[in-house]
């Protein structure tokens, strides 16, 4: 399962907020199409997978600082297409 975040979301968090300091070693620069199509944000950026268990830690603790309107998180099956809403109380990597 891959994850991403919606950027537009990341501008708007604080720069010393907890969230975007646990945010900051999963971020990559691969963009991906997330949301409606028509959105106009519907830009977003893969987290890196690479530690499995730290992304599920990371992705928890997000959950417990920011209500999902405020941090949009996204999974995909391929991280190629097929993005939907997250349910972080059941990641999967």
């Amino acid at each position: 399962m891959r994850y991403a975040v919606q950027l537009a979301d990341i501008a708007l968090v604080e720069p010393l907020h907890p969230a975007r300091l646990l945010l900051a070693p999963v971020l990559t620069a691969t963009k991906v199409t997330v949301g409606s199509s028509g959105a106009f944000d519907n830009v977003g950026v893969l987290l890196d997978d690479s530690d499995p268990e730290r992304l599920d830690a990371i992705l928890r603790l997000l959950r417990l600082k920011l209500k999902p309107r405020e941090l949009r998180l996204y999974q995909s099956e391929t991280g190629k297409g097929g993005w939907k809403t997250a349910r972080i109380g059941k990641v999967t990597t």
